[in-house]
């Protein structure tokens, strides 16, 4: 009996020696495959940030609008779903590198939305004035 338990306790050893190198393998992929974005993201302080900016550098005027708009319009809509595509125009007329500061500052540009915001609501208010002005005469 004492031998049959030896071999089994041998049997389970090489198993469980298996199952511990694959979960310390599978971890240290895990490890080395973060690392270089880790990395990317430090030297940048956005991984994917200095790749679209040198795509930016690269397009033409146009190209580029439509790229910081499709980047631009998720975060707006966030903000604003209702207006999005009308703010997410009205920011697109501000210059690309201060445009590209707003993507890293969450603050700065909920402050942006928020003018352009208040515009909007002055511009409404006044056609609305305007319109029943009209219709007095």
């Amino acid at each position: 009996q004492k031998q049959k338990q030896q071999q089994q306790q041998q049997q389970r050893f090489p198993q469980q020696q298996q199952q511990q190198q694959s979960q310390q393998q599978s971890q240290q992929q895990s490890q080395q495959q973060s690392q270089p974005q880790q990395e990317k993201g430090k030297k940048s302080g956005h991984p994917q940030e200095s790749n679209f900016t040198d795509d930016l550098t690269k397009m033409s005027r146009d190209n580029q609008r439509s790229a910081l708009g499709k980047r631009l319009f998720p975060l707006v809509e966030a903000i604003d779903s209702q207006r999005a595509p009308r703010i997410t125009g009205i920011l697109l007329d501000i210059d690309a590198p201060k445009l590209m500061e707003l993507f890293n500052k969450p603050d700065a540009l909920k402050e942006r939305v928020k003018s352009v915001q208040d515009a909007l609501d002055k511009e409404q208010v006044a056609a609305k004035n305007n319109k029943q002005t009209k219709s007095e005469k």
